[in-house]
């Protein structure tokens, strides 16, 4: 069994996370981050291949002042989402395919994309800190508040002791795999807070050429039925290769193989756009629906409506005597559920942990 202490423990890859490791860093604490997976990035998922970035996670950027501060000071650009022309909608298998101005569709929204994929704010953030000082596959099963300090267990038998905890993970997650003892004050409410995106599923897929845009349609389709769901124009890259990507509707009776749901998606394109399987470059999908779940495989979602509990106040302040902060989108005052409201809450924790710590 291996014991070690160490100042600060960030629990949780994922942009709050890794934005709270980041603001501690450039005021000389070298937190030590722990991700249960074998990636860093959490809901922010951009997955490379063939050269072709599949963006199935956090994908937009809107009017959102902290987290355009990170971008910028991370030293990245931002693209704006292409939104010329009209948007089809799909209201009903017996009606014709209707069109709208998309501007007028998304009531005039303007908003952007990262430059790279989002997945360049998570590499742009590791390489900031200290390599060695970043644990994948490190899944935590206990933390107990013993003696004026958490002791955290990993499922290895390691054992980590710690002055100073960030729980960086949605509420919901850390109720359904983390023993905490003793139990904190409404302990419950964490099973009872909405997981942001927990019950989507997202796709991307890439195309020989644009079967839009020639069209004066902006790639944006709305359906009320089928497979997909929404989708918006993708195009990447300086060779401009073509792309959409948006969310799928997985009710039960939709196949659960990545190649069946593509040949479903690729019909209902051949419908909407004239696009064929022959067109296809590459398709991938995750579904956080099923990963969001408990030992019993049920969607920790269930039965909670956006966004529920999200900023409540049990989040904002520090637990076990000032020993315990949380962090994440899901436990912001302002934008939960969001990239902004993760970035915020990072910013909150480290100010007040800075604060205790002097």
């Amino acid at each position: 069994m291996r014991i070690r202490k160490e100042d600060v423990i960030i629990i949780g890859g994922g942009l709050a996370g890794l934005t709270t490791a980041f603001i501690l860093k450039k005021q000389g604490i070298n937190a030590l981050v722990l991700e249960s997976s074998d990636r860093l990035g959490g809901r922010i998922f951009t997955k490379s291949r063939n050269n072709l970035s599949f963006e199935l996670g956090a994908t937009w950027v809107f009017e959102d002042k902290h987290l355009r501060k990170l971008i910028n000071e991370l030293d990245l650009d931002l693209v704006p989402q292409y939104l010329q022309g009209d948007a089809l909608i799909k209201y009903d298998p017996s009606m014709e395919i209707q069109k709208s101005p998309t501007k007028a569709l998304m009531g005039g929204a303007v908003y952007h994309k990262v430059k790279g994929g989002t997945g360049s704010i998570i590499h742009a953030l590791v390489s900031h800190l200290n390599q060695d000082r970043i644990s994948l596959g490190s899944k935590v099963e206990q933390i107990a508040y013993i003696n004026d300090q958490l002791e955290i267990r990993l499922v290895d038998g390691t054992r980590l002791y710690t002055k100073k905890l960030v729980l960086a993970l949605p509420p919901a997650v850390i109720a359904s795999q983390i023993n905490l003892t003793p139990k904190l004050d409404q302990h419950n409410l964490m099973s009872e807070t909405h997981i942001w995106m927990g019950e989507s599923a997202k796709f991307t897929i890439f195309l020989k050429e644009d079967r839009w845009k020639s069209k004066r349609l902006s790639g944006f389709a709305f359906s009320n039925y089928g497979l997909i769901r929404e989708i918006q124009d993708h195009t990447i890259g300086t060779e401009k290769i073509p792309g959409l990507l948006g969310f799928l509707n997985l009710s039960e009776r939709w196949l659960k193989d990545e190649d069946q749901r593509q040949q479903l998606v690729v019909q209902e394109l051949q419908e909407l756009f004239g696009i064929s399987e022959s067109d296809v470059l590459g398709y991938a999908d995750f579904l956080w629906n099923e990963h969001f779940i408990d030992d019993k495989r049920r969607n920790l979602n269930q039965s909670l409506v956006p966004h529920h509990n999200n900023g409540h106040p049990f989040y904002q302040e520090p637990h076990f005597d000032g020993r315990l902060f949380f962090a994440g989108a899901e436990t912001s005052a302002k934008n939960p559920g969001y990239m902004e409201g993760a970035v915020l809450s990072a910013y909150r924790t480290a100010e007040l942990l800075l604060a205790d710590l002097g």
